[in-house]
């Protein structure tokens, strides 16, 4: 019985040593490309707080949230540092995109869920009404512009008429 027990206490020791080296191996392996990605880092840490703040995380959510927001981080830094041809990757930070979606929608509750689209539709909502602006008042702009032109070009002409006439 003693030794069933030894036994026992020994290969759950070992198999918390085992596990203990694949988190220490993950963690290296984690903590190089954090190295290579430091903003990655700051992304997710910002965006985590933003939803914690929104939608009231518990304390494994925040967890869960962080490492989804860092590891979609740091993929999508990978992407656009690397050299694909522009449709190629839109469609990889698209998928990407889709993938975090599907984690978000599995650590979030459901109510947590809906208000975090209905904050994303809000937030779209917004960028493409401040789009629409910035897009109106370059037009306007540019037709300022225009009419400037237009009217130095005028202004030009006449100079030369009233230079000709005062000649003759």
């Amino acid at each position: 019985m003693k030794i069933k027990l030894t036994l026992s206490v020994l290969l759950v020791a070992i198999g918390g040593l085992l596990v203990g080296a694949n988190a220490q191996r993950d963690t290296t392996d984690l903590l190089k490309k954090l190295e290579q990605y430091p903003k990655a880092q700051q992304r997710a840490m910002i965006i985590t707080n933003r939803m914690n703040e929104k939608l009231v995380l518990d304390d494994a959510q925040q967890d869960q949230l962080y490492k989804v927001n860092l590891k979609y981080a740091i993929r999508n830094d990978s992407i656009v540092r690397g050299g694909w041809p522009e449709v190629e990757m839109q469609k990889q930070l698209e998928n990407a995109w889709v993938a975090r979606e599907a984690e978000y929608k599995r650590i979030l509750t459901a109510d947590q869920y809906m208000e975090y689209e209905y904050i994303k539709a809000d937030l779209r909502a917004k960028a493409e009404a401040k789009a629409e602006k910035a897009q109106q008042e370059k037009a306007q702009q540019e037709k300022q512009k225009q009419e400037q032109e237009k009217q130095q070009k005028t202004k030009k002409s006449t100079k030369k008429k009233a230079s000709k006439s005062k000649k003759q």
